[in-house]
């Protein structure tokens, strides 16, 4: 994962959206649905990354996704291969999130204060995923050598990490701990 610095306003945001969300157990979020995108790109030696950036006009060997994670319901990945408007977005909700949602369920989507922090990667399920695909995709010592490869692998890996039950309760059920070591570090990245 890329390293970030923290500013001052994201460990503010960070800080306060774990002091209102301390009180939920692991019961709690596993009622929570993770919606995120996420960009993976790949190098000249076909090592993939996830990228991080403000913008992602010049990464050329870059393959887009959206995502959805939960315990009791959606576990989806699509590639988006146009722009990721409104429309889009809303689509997507309606296809993968709302016929797969109670009235217990509670979904975590953009501008989510801890999500829009620099760095979220270390609280949120659905990002630990990501990450774990990249390793994932590496460790098989085949080089990715196209998008269109990049994206199988990637849809792949997914799919097979957001079908093991345990291991997506595992990542649930570890937010709670996460969201304290936040309070205790004031803010800082765990």
């Amino acid at each position: 994962m890329a390293s970030f610095i923290l500013n001052t306003f994201d460990k503010e945001k960070r800080i306060n959206f774990c002091r209102l969300n301390c009180q939920l157990d692991k019961f709690g979020w596993r009622k929570k649905i993770c919606g995120d995108e996420a960009r993976f790109t790949f190098d000249s030696q076909g090592i993939v990354s996830q990228y991080f950036g403000p913008s992602s006009r010049n990464v050329e060997q870059q393959v887009f996704v959206w995502a959805c994670l939960s315990v009791q319901g959606p576990r989806v990945i699509r590639l988006i291969e146009e722009k990721f408007d409104t429309r889009m977005y809303i689509s997507l909700l309606q296809r993968d999130v709302l016929p797969r949602f109670s009235r217990q369920s509670c979904f975590i989507q953009d501008h989510f204060p801890v999500h829009v922090a620099a760095a979220s990667g270390d609280l949120m399920p659905l990002n630990s995923v990501f990450s774990r695909v990249v390793i994932d995709i590496n460790k098989q010592h085949q080089p990715i050598h196209s998008k269109e490869m990049l994206w199988a692998e990637i849809e792949r890996h997914f799919l097979l990490l957001s079908s093991d039950d345990a291991y997506v309760m595992d990542i649930f059920d570890s937010v709670p701990e996460k969201i304290k070591s936040v309070v205790v570090n004031n803010g800082e990245l765990l």
